[in-house]
């Protein structure tokens, strides 16, 4: 395997998590009265779905734009 090839896929990988960390940022700025970690702690199921719905959501949207 060429190490150019495998540094793009590492920039893409690092560039992939960068855009679902802001996404989730950005969902819980919109969302202020929620606290999704306090939430979590108390074992909310309906919070905890909508949190991976938004993970997978983003991680469908961002693969698809880096491909």
């Amino acid at each position: 395997m060429e190490i150019s090839i495998a540094l793009s896929n590492l920039l893409y990988a690092f560039l992939g998590m960068l855009l679902m960390f802001l996404g989730y940022w950005l969902f819980d700025k919109m969302m202020p009265k929620v606290d999704f970690e306090l939430e979590l702690g108390k074992g909310n199921i309906a919070v905890a779905v909508i949190i991976a719905a938004l993970f997978l959501s983003l991680a469908y949207v961002i693969g698809r734009s880096l491909n």
